[in-house]
């Protein structure tokens, strides 16, 4: 799927936005998973990903790179559950 934005020009998001990123086709990103946080909890990541469907965006990116195996096996199982073609994948 990534192959598919490989045209996209991203640009930041305005301040207070609910999307991280937009493209040249006013498309907007939203963003999560941040491995960085040591102290998360799965059911919490899992909840945040309930909530980041929820925002109206174009499309959702979920960067799982660095979670553990366990994690990211979860989270491609909410993901497929979601039924969602518009979840952008990377590092599961």
């Amino acid at each position: 799927m990534v192959s598919r934005f490989r045209e996209a020009v991203f640009k930041p998001a305005p301040a207070n936005a609910n999307y991280d990123w937009t493209d040249q086709w006013n498309r907007t990103y939203d963003a999560m998973g941040d491995s960085s946080i040591k102290n998360q909890k799965l059911n919490v990541l899992l909840a945040s990903f309930d909530h980041h469907l929820t925002k109206g965006n174009n499309f959702t990116v979920v960067d799982m790179t660095g979670y553990p195996m366990e994690w990211r096996i979860a989270m491609a199982k909410r993901a497929d559950a979601s039924g969602r073609k518009d979840v952008i994948r990377i590092g599961f």
